[in-house]
């Protein structure tokens, strides 16, 4: 989860005026259509279903280069990812479940990473 947590973040807290100034890579428009009810739906993306392509490889490595530079670029994002991470990292014990005789619940402590059972009778 912890690591889910830091892009969704890292995008959120990105400052917007750099946005304005990064060379995005084209992606190319088809003009396929799609009829579905008698109605009309452009689908100008299609091409990326394709996964493997040449072209789609390409655009996708084009955007990742993009990314990773601005990513690297930016001085707060050590600083930002090491307080996302002391954040997520809390101790916690899940409420207890009884089946049968037996209670089931689970622990962590703030340096686990995984959750441990524990099992009482």
């Amino acid at each position: 989860m912890r690591f889910l947590l830091i892009p969704v973040v890292l995008v959120l807290c990105a400052p917007t005026s750099h946005a304005q100034a990064l060379n995005y890579p084209e992606a190319p428009r088809s003009s396929q259509v799609d009829v579905y009810h008698g109605v009309e739906v452009p689908d100008p993306y299609r091409w990326m279903e394709s996964i493997g392509t040449p072209e789609l490889t390409a655009w996708a490595r084009a955007q990742d280069n993009l990314t990773t530079a601005y990513l690297a670029s930016e001085d707060y994002i050590g600083a930002l990812a090491d307080r996302v991470d002391r954040m997520t990292r809390t101790s916690f014990r899940s409420v207890r479940a009884r089946y049968g005789e037996w209670y089931f619940d689970y622990r962590r402590d703030v340096e686990g990473h995984f959750a441990n059972l524990f099992a009482a009778r």
